[in-house]
């Protein structure tokens, strides 16, 4: 679909309360973890070891959604990747092109977590009172913290504006 090779998944030690994970740019061939891209050219996503499934599974989808960023959106070094933790902890007026795409990256994931049909499936029933937002996370296997998201009237425009 992207036409880049499959990107490598790490398990680290990262502290899950700061970085649940971080995607490792093509280009940045003096990471650490850069050594185990599948092929040239191949990004590494590093995850928290220390989560639950439905925690991994999530950041993994998340992270692989930057395969879809533009260049000038993608976090290219230590400097950048720690503005953007900066801006997670204490956001600015003025967002950076790399946080914006970290949002984008939460609904794309959604997206890719919920289809569509499922999600109207959903609200119909959490409408109905005949589901709660724990039994749709367990459902989907998603961090129930993100169900509420799933409702946001402006879902689809979030998820169909990515590019």
């Amino acid at each position: 679909m992207t036409g880049k090779p499959k990107p490598r998944v790490i398990l680290s030690g990262l502290n899950p309360e700061i970085v649940r994970g971080y995607f490792i740019v093509p280009e940045n061939t003096t990471h650490p973890f850069a050594k185990h891209a599948t092929a040239p050219g191949g990004a590494v996503i590093v995850v928290a070891r220390e989560m639950n499934y439905c925690w991994t599974r999530f950041v993994e989808v998340k992270e692989l959604m930057h395969l879809f960023d533009e260049p000038l959106q993608l976090v290219g070094d230590g400097e950048i990747f720690q503005s953007l933790v900066s801006e997670h902890v204490a956001p600015t007026f003025e967002w950076s092109s790399a946080f914006r795409a970290d949002g984008q990256a939460v609904w794309m994931a959604l997206g890719v977590l919920c289809p569509e049909q499922k999600r109207q499936e959903f609200a119909r029933m959490r409408t109905a009172g005949t589901v709660t937002d724990l039994s749709i996370a367990q459902q989907l296997k998603i961090p129930e913290r993100y169900v509420p998201h799933l409702f946001n009237p402006a879902f689809r425009r979030y998820v169909d504006g990515v590019k």
